[in-house]
C-alpha cells in the first residue's frame, strides 16, 4: 500500500519586490512630507536646551577654575551681542584688572556655542563674579527663541544655580 503525503500545496509566502519598492516609497513620501513640520516645532527648542547647557556649563567651569586658579573670574554677558565672555581677574578678591580668555557668541555660525534663532535677552546684572571660595554674586540670565518661549538662569550668592523656563 502506498502512502500519499498530506502536505498542503505549494502557497506563495511573503511579498514581491516590487510589493517592498512600493510600501517603502510610500513611507518615505510620508517621511518627507511630516519631518520639516517636526523639526519646525522640535528644532527650536533643542537649540533654546543646547545654548542654556553651554552658559551653566561656563558658568560651572569659571566657578571650578576660580577655585583652582585662587583667582576670581567672571563671566559678562553682552545682550546686544547675544554673547558673554569668560575673564579671569588679576587677584583673589577685589580684582581690580581683568583680562579676557574666551568668547562664546549665540549668533555667529562658527563660533563655539553657536545656537541660530536662541537670543540672550535680558541680564539683571553686567557680570557674574566667581571667587574662590565658591561663593558668586545673585544673577538672572534670561536666554528666549524668536518665537518668545525662554528660560531663565538663576544665580544664587552661595553657588547655586538653577533653571526655570519662562512663557
Amino acid at each position: 500500500m502506498t502512502v500519499k503525503s498530506k502536505l498542503p500545496a505549494a502557497t506563495e509566502a511573503g511579498m514581491t519586490l516590487l510589493e517592498a519598492m512600493t510600501a517603502l516609497a510610500l513611507v518615505a513620501v510620508l517621511c518627507a512630507i511630516a519631518l520639516p513640520d517636526f523639526l519646525h516645532s522640535f528644532l527650536p527648542g533643542y537649540r533654546l536646551l543646547q545654548a542654556v547647557r553651554r552658559l551653566r556649563g561656563d558658568m560651572i567651569s569659571a566657578k571650578m577654575l576660580a577655585v583652582s586658579s585662587n583667582r576670581q573670574h567672571r563671566i559678562v554677558f553682552d545682550t546686544a551681542g547675544d554673547a558673554w565672555y569668560l575673564e579671569i581677574g588679576n587677584r583673589s578678591s577685589q580684582s581690580s584688572s581683568w583680562s579676557r580668555q574666551q568668547r562664546c557668541c549665540l549668533s555667529e555660525p562658527m563660533g563655539n556655542a553657536y545656537c541660530p534663532g536662541v537670543h540672550l535677552s535680558s541680564a539683571s546684572a553686567r557680570h557674574l563674579v566667581l571667587n574662590p571660595e565658591g561663593a558668586q554674586s545673585a544673577v538672572s540670565v534670561t536666554l528666549r527663541l524668536e518665537q518668545g518661549r525662554g528660560v531663565k538662569i538663576l544665580t544664587a550668592t552661595a553657588g547655586r544655580i538653577r533653571m526655570e523656563r519662562v512663557p
